[in-house]
């Protein structure tokens, strides 16, 4: 059987011989005029009108057997090839082919159209003209796809042939994204919120985050897990908050209740676990949440202030801590100055190296919890003026010039920082032949005493209160009380 429209020929086969044949259609598509011609040889014609599916019927001679066959009658067609690949920035070439070799051209339109994807967002839009020659069944056309950074699902767009002549037209070609963007990560911050008194409710805030923007639905829950502070008594606790990212949303926020006291308790802290269980993957999945405790006994000050010089430039202070505080306050008074604050360390000591050699400074220092501040320390002073022999023996060492004159300039400098005028001393000039005596000790003394009251500074304890010049024996104890008045 021939199929005049496309030039193909169908030719069914039998097995064994008749001596009759008789043929007749028994389908033929809608709107089909086409006939079968000579039913009652073994191969019949027919030229078919419209390409589809057309059955026909052979009765045998013995009017018994018989046999059905079905053959699908096509015209030739012009059609594009779909293709799939991974999203990227790159040209794609399609081919546009023939079902077959013909013997005439064929000329045809095309165009790219949306699906999915979007001309300028996806893929560049683009259309031309085909011309095929006698014998040519295949052409490459070139498309150029867009690449973005946004998880998403497959798109695609589509080729479209128009004004074909020739041939039928087999429809348009249908061109895939596969998205190779990743899936999106989901992070929690951590959080921080003071916590109030008695009776009073702050929130802790929480940022959750995807790394990049995804045009699908991301979803995820928060759940809040007990640390050192403790679910309900502490803070309120989340079961299970569902957090749901729309196309374009990258940040949403978990917000947990705290409950205040007036209980004195260091900080504590409880956690904010994530899951995703859908379109995204996590990356930080757990916010630390602390409550910053408020309650510090205002009255009570750093006790045990030390100061002391390390070096000509440099003063290590340290003192006890405070329940309840979370940083403290350093202060200093130079030469001429009031208090400045100088350091806000959170643990209880701080080295200054903004010093100089040979002066003298006063310091102190307050508890704060960041709302409310202590009372001040009691003040010390130190003074960066190194000592001969920073040890000093009973009965070994030898009171010497050396150690009278950098007591004297030690003494003038504590002086100074009180804004005092300087003193004057017996044997201006001390040398190696001079011998320590006792008008010497009570001038530093008398020197040092009156500095310390105009600074704050309690009053020394001497051995030997009163000094008698030609009685008094001058000791090391005079020598290394005088040096601990100064420094």
């Amino acid at each position: 059987m021939a199929d005049q429209t496309s030039g193909l020929t169908y030719r069914l086969r039998f097995s064994g011989t008749a001596s009759s044949y008789t043929w007749r259609t028994t389908r033929k598509p809608a709107g089909s005029a086409a006939l079968l011609s000579s039913t009652t040889v073994a191969t019949p014609t027919i030229k078919p009108d419209v390409a589809d599916r057309y059955e026909f019927e052979l009765v045998t001679s013995d009017g018994v057997s018989s046999y059905i066959g079905q053959v699908a009658l096509e015209p030739p067609r012009l059609f594009g090839s779909a293709i799939a690949f991974a999203e990227r920035t790159s040209t794609r070439l399609l081919t546009i082919a023939l079902t077959e070799p013909l013997g005439f051209t064929v000329t045809a339109n095309w165009a790219t159209a949306d699906g999915s994807a979007v001309a300028g967002r996806d893929y560049v839009a683009a259309s031309g003209s085909l011309t095929f020659a006698p014998g040519e069944t295949s052409k490459a056309i070139s498309i150029e796809t867009l690449d973005d950074a946004i998880d998403e699902a497959d798109e695609y767009f589509v080729v479209q042939l128009e004004d074909v002549v020739g041939v039928q037209n087999g429809g348009p070609a249908t061109v895939t994204f596969r998205d190779d963007d990743p899936t999106p990560a989901v992070s929690i911050s951590d959080a921080a919120v003071i916590e109030g008194d008695f009776g009073s409710s702050s929130t802790v805030v929480f940022n959750v985050t995807l790394a990049e923007a995804s045009e699908q639905t991301v979803w995820c829950t928060a759940k809040t897990v007990s640390g050192s502070a403790s679910a309900d008594s502490d803070f309120i606790s989340l079961g299970g908050k569902s957090l749901t990212f729309y196309p374009g949303e990258l940040s949403k926020t978990v917000a947990v209740s705290v409950v205040g006291d007036t209980e004195v308790e260091g900080d504590e802290t409880f956690f904010v676990n994530l899951t995703v269980p859908s379109g995204g993957v996590i990356a930080d999945g757990q916010g630390v949440g602390t409550i910053l405790n408020d309650d510090l006994i205002a009255e009570v000050a750093p006790e045990g202030l030390t100061a002391m010089a390390t070096s000509t430039s440099s003063v290590a202070i340290n003192w006890s801590p405070v329940i309840g505080a979370k940083f403290y306050r350093v202060y200093r008074r130079s030469s001429g100055t009031g208090f400045a604050q100088i350091g806000l360390p959170a643990a209880t000591g701080y080295i200054d190296y903004g010093v100089s050699a040979g002066k003298s400074y006063l310091y102190k220092v307050r508890a704060t919890n960041g709302l409310t501040d202590s009372a001040d320390s009691a003040p010390d002073l130190a003074t960066t003026i190194p000592f001969t022999e920073a040890s000093l023996t009973p009965g070994v060492t030898t009171a010497r010039a050396t150690h009278l004159s950098e007591l004297r300039s030690a003494a003038n400098a504590v002086r100074q920082l009180a804004g005092l005028p300087v003193s004057t001393f017996t044997d201006p000039v001390l040398t190696t032949a001079t011998t320590v005596k006792a008008v010497h000790v009570t001038e530093v003394r008398a020197a040092v005493e009156s500095a310390r009251r105009a600074l704050g500074l309690p009053s020394m304890a001497w051995t030997d209160t009163t000094v008698q010049p030609g009685e008094t024996k001058i000791k090391t104890v005079h020598m290394d009380e005088l040096r601990n008045a100064v420094r």
